[in-house]
């Protein structure tokens, strides 16, 4: 298998089926070049996102489920752990950067082991931004987390990346189930001294929004987490 792609979903009735639908298509279009499975991971919706991802006819879909809500990073990381590709790829259930901008991901790991899409590279579209209260928290974040954990890189919590397979001991040393495990995942790259490429993309900010006032908290304090983890010595390659 060429390709996983990972697409981590909970309560996303309205859009699973549409972002499901255009990623199938378009990876269609790429076979037989490309083999590709794609991993639902429904992390206990309570509404029928489940239930319409059962319908859906599509090839080479799996659907695993969460009894209950653990949280985005358990969901990557249960996929990761259950995919088969060469290739690992992880994108939101809204499909705010669409896969379409696989291909250019793929020519960028010729020289990288991970690609991650950025929304503060010069260029970088924001087709529909975040409130603005969101934008300032969610730069305020980034700005915190390059300071202590990943220097350098301008965009951690863009949810698009891509992993080659070998970077798969990072998602089995993962603890964050949260938010937080975009960067606790790069963090851990960096250690094992893994290439990061960062890409601009055409990003579309989705209504509503999962992450509330309290979800940014949480990942501030998962930044010390991870320090903590680290400073233990809980990350076991």
């Amino acid at each position: 298998m060429d390709l996983t792609v990972i697409v981590p979903v909970f309560n996303e009735e309205k859009l699973i089926n549409q972002t499901l639908k255009s990623i199938s298509c378009f990876l269609e279009f790429l076979k037989p070049r490309l083999t590709y499975e794609i991993i639902v991971v429904d992390d206990g919706s309570t509404d029928e996102s489940a239930a319409l991802i059962k319908k859906l006819a599509l090839p080479n879909l799996l659907l695993l489920q969460h009894r209950r809500n653990l949280g985005k990073g358990a969901a990557v990381k249960d996929g990761a752990l259950a995919s088969t590709g060469e290739v690992i790829l992880f994108l939101d259930a809204d499909h705010s950067t669409k896969i379409d901008n696989l291909p250019i991901f793929l020519e960028k790991l010729n020289k990288a082991d991970i690609v991650i899409a950025s929304r503060a590279l010069a260029d970088s579209v924001i087709e529909a931004p975040q409130p603005l209260f969101k934008e300032k928290l969610g730069k305020l974040g980034n700005f915190f987390i390059r300071s202590l954990l990943v220097k350098g890189i301008k965009d951690t919590q863009c949810g698009f990346k891509v992993f080659k397979r070998s970077c798969l001991p990072l998602f089995r040393m993962q603890k964050l189930r949260g938010w937080g495990f975009d960067f606790e995942l790069l963090f851990l790259a960096r250690k094992l001294d893994y290439r990061i490429e960062e890409l601009g993309v055409k990003w579309r900010n989705y209504q509503p929004s999962k992450v509330k006032l309290w979800g940014y908290a949480k990942t501030f304090a998962d930044v010390f987490l991870v320090l903590y983890y680290n400073l233990t010595g809980q990350y076991h390659n």
